[in-house]
Order: structure tokens, then C-alpha cells, then sequence
């Protein structure tokens, strides 16, 4: 796994963990703890998240039991990406956008697997237990993918909370070569509610946040989906919106 990871998370692949499908339902809360252990990377790190629909959720990172901040993000419809404080490599800023959305699809995967009728189905402690010894896990972004090589393993829980939000913890182990032993593990556990509030205004000030357009654009004859910079930031969220930018999106 990679360290960008810690930083950013898509969207969507947020969206299908919590179950939400239209802008109409409440806004979701989730906060995620993960402590990985392999030959690349060790350590903790988090994410809190707030997903106001299915194309605007803003994320904040944090690393170390101390949950010292490590930036944040706010993707706007789908669109727009917004950064603040987040060290990610200039022209390669969507590599953290894959990395997390990677590890959020490993555990969306382990959720549709193990609760197919979804995070309203929970009323209770409900165990998780997954394995495979011949298939790996694939999973892919508009612009990355990775394999989590076999054998693998899910283990852990989703539970009710007190105030009708969901707890989980999953262990996921997997082989850093094919048909090897289990040498990688990630830790997760965290929580998710739903929750009526408000939605950042149109004047939501922006402007001290580095700004970028997503899409696929064709620079120097190579069309490759990319965070190109906006080259003159806007003040508020509600110009962002209104400013027609059109990225050039080839099919």
C-alpha cells in the first residue's frame, strides 16, 4: 500500500460504502483508523470524513496515535479537487486520489462480500470472515489499479452503536508474492452515522486552498486522466461552481 493513501479518498468509492445513492438523504460522518504493517510501509494514520452527496465529500488526514494533521480534502461535484496542507508531489497530486480510493475499494469489496444486503441490514454484531487461496483482489481507478495478491484474508466485525451509527473493525492480510505466506496486514476500524446539516454555502471562502480541475486531458499528444492546476484560484465555492471551466474529458 502505498503512503500516499493516508492523504485523500474518492468520492465515489465513499459513496458505495456508506449506501448512499442521491443527494436527498442525510449527510454521512465516518472516521477510519488504519494501521498497516509490510515491507513498504508501517505505521497509523486516519481519515475523517464528511459526505455531503455523491460528488462532494471533504476529508481530513491525520497520522500517528497523536492524530496529527496531515491536511485535508474537499472534492467538489465530482469535478474540482481542493487541498490544503496535503504533501502530495507536484503534477501527481491524483496518485494520492488512487491511493486511497484503492484501499477504500478493498473495503468496500469486504463489505459487499461479507454484508450484501448492506449497512441498513445491521442491527446487531455481525462477524466478517473471508478467504481465498486462489483468487487475488483487482481493483481500479480512472487512472491506477492494484492487485492484492492470494492468498488473502478478511477478518473483523460491523456492529450498531448506541446512537444507531455503525462501528467495524477489519483485519486484512494478504501476500506480498503469489501463493506466499500472509507477510501484509492493514488494521481498520472506525465509525459511520448519518446525520441532517447543513451544506457549505456558495460563500464558503476557498481561495487559500490550492485548486485543481480532474479529468482526462491530452497534453502533448498523451490523454491521461490526471488534477491539472485551475491557474487562477477562485475566491468562494459558489465562483468555483459558477466559473463553467470545461476540462477537456476524452471518452
Amino acid at each position: 500500500m502505498n503512503k500516499n493513501m493516508k492523504l485523500v479518498v474518492s468520492a465515489l468509492a465513499f459513496v458505495l460504502l456508506s449506501g448512499r445513492v442521491c443527494n436527498s438523504e442525510p449527510v454521512v460522518l465516518m472516521k477510519v483508523d488504519v494501521v498497516t504493517s509490510s515491507a513498504e510501509v508501517s505505521g497509523m494514520f486516519g481519515m475523517e470524513f464528511v459526505s455531503y452527496d455523491a460528488t462532494n465529500t471533504y476529508v481530513r488526514a491525520y497520522e500517528g496515535p497523536a492524530r496529527t494533521d496531515k491536511g485535508s480534502l474537499w472534492l467538489i461535484d465530482g469535478q474540482y479537487l481542493l487541498l490544503k496542507g496535503v504533501n502530495a508531489p507536484k503534477g501527481h497530486e491524483i496518485d494520492a486520489l488512487d491511493s486511497a480510493s484503492i484501499m477504500f475499494q478493498l473495503l468496500i469489496h469486504i463489505f459487499a462480500e461479507a454484508l450484501p444486503q448492506g449497512p441498513s441490514a445491521i442491527q446487531k454484531k455481525t462477524s466478517i470472515s473471508l478467504s481465498s487461496n486462489r483468487k487475488p483482489i483487482r481493483l481500479k481507478t480512472n487512472s491506477g489499479e492494484c492487485e492484492y495478491r492470494h492468498p488473502w484474508r478478511a477478518k473483523g466485525y460491523v456492529d450498531r452503536s448506541k446512537d444507531g451509527g455503525l462501528l467495524f473493525d477489519i483485519e486484512f492480510k494478504c501476500s506480498s508474492a503469489k501463493g506466499k505466506t500472509l507477510d501484509q496486514c492493514m488494521k481498520a476500524s472506525g465509525t459511520r452515522e448519518a446525520k441532517d446539516m447543513a451544506r457549505p454555502p456558495d460563500s464558503e471562502v476557498i481561495e487559500s486552498r490550492s485548486q485543481f480541475e480532474l479529468g482526462r486531458f491530452n497534453e502533448g499528444g498523451v490523454i491521461d486522466y490526471k488534477a491539472r492546476p485551475i491557474e487562477k484560484p477562485f475566491k468562494t465555492l459558489g465562483e468555483l461552481r459558477r466559473s463553467n471551466i470545461q476540462p477537456k474529458i476524452k471518452p
